[in-house]
């Protein structure tokens, strides 16, 4: 009885942390648009968890949307912002 109470709590953890690390959350950021090249946009980003100009891979498809100058909310493919690496914006939201 205990062998099968071990197995199946085993098992429970294994399927917990094959769902936990697919599971990815997005961060929710703010700031103003700077520059536009191309499928990259360098934006000086106001929320604390990210603050600093950085730059983002953008889709094509909110190319025209946005404009230098311009205040946007966005939200990237990483729940954190890393140093040196362009994160990928995966929606746009105008102010």
């Amino acid at each position: 009885m205990k062998i099968k109470i071990l197995i199946i709590l085993f098992l429970f953890i294994m399927v917990e942390t094959a769902i936990s690390k697919e599971i990815n959350d997005n961060l929710i950021l703010n700031g103003s648009v700077i520059e536009i090249k191309y499928n990259k946009v360098k934006i000086y980003v106001k929320s604390l968890s990210c603050r600093g100009e950085r730059e983002f891979v953008i889709d094509s498809k909110f190319l025209s949307s946005i404009k230098e100058g311009d205040n946007i909310g966005f939200i990237i493919d990483s729940s954190k912002c890393e140093n040196n690496k362009s994160h990928k914006i995966i929606e746009v939201f105008k102010k």
